[in-house]
C-alpha cells in the first residue's frame, strides 16, 4: 500500500526539523545557577558628607572595591564586608557591614576632623613660607594642618629671618602676620646706630656740662669767715 500523500509531507517536515540545530531552532533553558547569582548581590550606599576621601571595601581581598566620595551604589556579592574610608586632615573609619540579597545596605561615614588651618601673611612680598621644612609657597598661603605646634619660617633675601611657632586647633585657622626687618636696618638697631642715639653720648654731654658749671659755682660762692673771738657763755 502506498503511502498518501499528506504521510509522505508530514514525514519530509520531521525530518527537516531534525537537521536544524538546537541552538538555533529550540529557546535555551534559563541556568538556575545564573538566575541564583543574579539575586545573591546586594547594594552598598556609601553617605560621606566629606568629598574627596578614598573608601576600600574589602581591603586584602582579591574581589576589593576602592573609589572616592561622592560616589556610585556599588554593587557587592551577599554577606559580611568590611570598609575603610580615610582622608588627610580627619581619622580614619572602619566599619564591618552585611549585604542582603536585593537589598541597599546604607552606610554613614562620619569623618572626624582633627586637623585645623593655618593662613600665614608676610611682606615685603614675596616672601617664602617654609612649615615644618617643607616648601609652602610664597605668602600668603593657607595650609591644613594636624594639630599641635608647627614651625613656620619666613625669608626672603635681604632680609632677616623670621621664625614662628603657631599653635594648630581642631577646626579652626591660625594666623601668622610677620612684617620682614631688612637686614641693614637690624645691624644698625643692633650696633645701637649712629653715636647721637648711644644713650652714654648725652650722658657724657650732661657730665660734661655739669662739671663746667659746678666749678663756677664753687668760685662764686662767697666764702664764710671764721669769727675772731669765739663766743663767750656767762652763768649766773
Amino acid at each position: 500500500m502506498k503511502p498518501s500523500r499528506t504521510q509522505v509531507v508530514l514525514t519530509l517536515q520531521v525530518f527537516v526539523l531534525s537537521l536544524v540545530p538546537p541552538s538555533e531552532g529550540v529557546a535555551k533553558r534559563p541556568v538556575p545557577g545564573a538566575a541564583r547569582k543574579a539575586v545573591e548581590t546586594g547594594t552598598l550606599r556609601i553617605v560621606c558628607p566629606v568629598e574627596g576621601a578614598r573608601f576600600l571595601v574589602d581591603e586584602g581581598r582579591e574581589t576589593s572595591v576602592e573609589g572616592v566620595t561622592p560616589s556610585r551604589d556599588v554593587v557587592l556579592p551577599v554577606g559580611s564586608h568590611t570598609i575603610r574610608v580615610s582622608k588627610d586632615g580627619y581619622l580614619p573609619f572602619s566599619e564591618v557591614f552585611d549585604i542582603s540579597a536585593g537589598d541597599v545596605t546604607e552606610l554613614e561615614v562620619d569623618l572626624v576632623l582633627y586637623s585645623g588651618r593655618l593662613r600665614v601673611e608676610a611682606g615685603p612680598p614675596p616672601v617664602q613660607v617654609q612649615v615644618d621644612d617643607r616648601d609652602a609657597g610664597a605668602a600668603p598661603i593657607e595650609v591644613d594642618l594636624a594639630i599641635g605646634e608647627h614651625v613656620v619660617r619666613m625669608t626672603k633675601p635681604g632680609y632677616v629671618e623670621e621664625v614662628r611657632r603657631p599653635l594648630i586647633k581642631t577646626g579652626q585657622t591660625t594666623r601668622v602676620e610677620v612684617t620682614l626687618v631688612p637686614v641693614e636696618v637690624a645691624v644698625r638697631k643692633a650696633t645701637g646706630g649712629p653715636i647721637y642715639t648711644k644713650w652714654w653720648f648725652w650722658g657724657v654731654i650732661a657730665a660734661v656740662a655739669a662739671g663746667a658749671i659746678i666749678p663756677t659755682v664753687i668760685l662764686t660762692r662767697p666764702k664764710t669767715h671764721k669769727a675772731d673771738t669765739p663766743y663767750k657763755i656767762e652763768l649766773p
